[in-house]
Formats: C-alpha cells, structure tokens, sequence
C-alpha cells in the first residue's frame, strides 16, 4: 500500500568520479525481479502490485529477446508471458508486445550527461529526453551503480534511472512522461534472491488489490525496540478483549513469526526463530482482524 509520496532511500548515495575498470550491470538478465506498484486513475481501491522478471531467450525478426513473465499473486506462483525484451551491445533496451509488429527504446544505458536521446519509437515518432547529470548511488547491498537523471524535453517531468534496475516508477516506465491513467512507483528490486532496493512507503513488496490503508487500524499498542536485535516487546497499554495474535513477515510475504499475545507485555525471543538482518512486516490480530501493523528492522 502506498502510503504517502514516495521518497526513494537507499543505504547511502554519493556522487563519484567514474572510476576505471567500473564493471556495468546490464538491465536484461536473470536472476532478477521487480515489485511495480499500480494506480490506475487513481481510483479508491483500483491498486495492485505485479512481480516481473526475464527468462529464457526467444528469436524474433532475427534478434534475440529475453521474454518478460508477469505474476499478480504474492507468492509468485503463477507467471504469464506478456512481453520480449533485449539490450544491445549500446547499451540500449528494446521492449516488443507479442502484439506488437516493431520494439521500442525503453532506456538507453550508454548514454552521457548532456546527450538528447529516444525512446518510445513508434510508427508516428519518438520522444526526447534530456540527460541532465548522472551520479552514483549505494544499493542496499553496499554496490554502486549509476544513476541518471533526465527529463522530457516537451514537458516538466522528469525521470530517474538506475543501471541495472531501471526507473524509479517500475520496471517498464523508462520514457512514460506522456503516458496518462497509471501512477506507478517501483517498491522492491531483488537481484539473486538478495533485496538491492525497497521503497519504504510500502510495507512490503505485494500490493493486494483494495488494500485498505493499515493507518485505519487504531489501538494502544507498541513494539520495541526499533530496530531490534535478541528481543522484542509488544506492549498493550490498554486492554483489548479477544484473542490476540503477532506474525512477522519478510518481505515477500513469508510468515517468518507467529505467537499467541496473551499479556499486556510480551516479549518475543528472536533468537529461537530463523531470521535474517533486514526490513520485516509485522501484523497484531484480534481474532481474525488486523488490529496493528507497521514495519521493523531486525538486526540480528
């Protein structure tokens, strides 16, 4: 759910001299997947999250394309085909729609601070961007990539780019200024099952369709120590009739904690439980109702 405007944080961004030898990270390749969050006009309810990720090679018109699987459930248990896609020795990226009869430039990797460059060709045009600057950023995994920052020559809109992992609005939304009806945000990015990037607007990486907003729920209760490490305490400080619930979740929605609340104060021994340092989910239920729920970093 997103929870108010986004505000994109990373462990640490620097600005760097590029430095000789800097190994590039191409955009299409394996080994990774990219939480997009949905807006569509904006809607009450009309909200939901997509996983996407590239596998498996394919040959089309003579060039070679990734194919694109999309999956909407939380446990990515389900992908569906939806689209191909390529990079070039350029460092340039090729989007085609299995409906589509040509493919589009989505970004353009190689390209410098000051260059005007194309994307979003098709039968009537293209759109130009400009490249304002490009910078560095540290990923949450302490890696550095590049970072560019452009804007819409026709416009005021601007975009943010990471090498590697794309723009800040999702996966596909390189060269989107003109695009209407959607209001996307990127909220995870995961490269061999390590988490690189996390919005935390969001409470984890799955957006359920009609989600309501978690700041709805109103009780008395806290947890700390936040973050924590060996233990963490649940106080009620005002009582609350029913049977009571703690669970706390990584975040790709795997339940890594679940005990029963049965006092005002309850401490929860994190080291009987498999856990690993990083961002977590918990919820609080009264019976079957989520009654709290907020984020928690585990240091451990």
């Amino acid at each position: 759910m997103k929870m108010k405007k986004s505000i994109f944080v990373f462990a640490l961004t620097c600005s760097f001299i590029y430095a000789a030898g800097q190994t590039y990270h191409p955009f299409v390749d394996t080994g990774k997947v990219w939480s997009t969050y949905h807006n569509y006009c904006k809607k009450a309810g009309y909200v939901f999250s997509e996983f996407t990720r590239f596998d498996k090679d394919t040959l089309i018109d003579g060039k070679l394309y990734k194919i694109v699987w999309s999956s909407p459930d939380s446990n990515m248990a389900t992908w569906t085909q939806t689209a191909f896609i390529r990079e070039d020795a350029q460092k340039k990226v090729f989007l085609r729609f299995p409906y589509s009869t040509w493919e589009t430039t989505i970004y353009n990797f190689g390209a410098l601070a000051g260059d005007t460059i194309e994307l979003r060709e098709d039968q009537y045009g293209s759109q130009l961007y400009a490249v304002d600057s490009i910078n560095w950023v540290i990923l949450l995994d302490g890696n550095q990539r590049q970072r560019f920052f452009l804007h819409y020559v026709d416009s005021p809109c601007n975009e943010t780019w990471i090498e590697g992992m794309g723009c800040m609005k999702g996966v596909f939304e390189g060269g989107t200024c003109t695009f209407v009806g959607d209001n996307p945000s990127l909220i995870c990015f995961t490269e061999n099952d390590t988490l690189k990037y996390f919005d935390p607007d969001f409470d984890q990486c799955y957006v359920a369709t009609g989600i309501n907003d978690p700041s709805m729920y109103q009780t008395d209760i806290i947890l700390f120590p936040n973050p924590a490490n060996e233990y963490l305490t649940i106080r009620i400080r005002k009582p609350v009739n029913g049977k009571m619930k703690f669970e706390l979740l990584d975040l790709t929605g795997k339940e890594v904690v679940s005990i029963p609340v049965l006092h005002s104060e309850t401490s929860v021994n994190l080291k009987h439980f498999v856990i690993n340092p990083g961002f977590y989910i918990y919820h609080i239920f009264q019976g079957t109702s989520p009654i709290k729920k907020g984020k928690i970093v585990i240091l451990q």
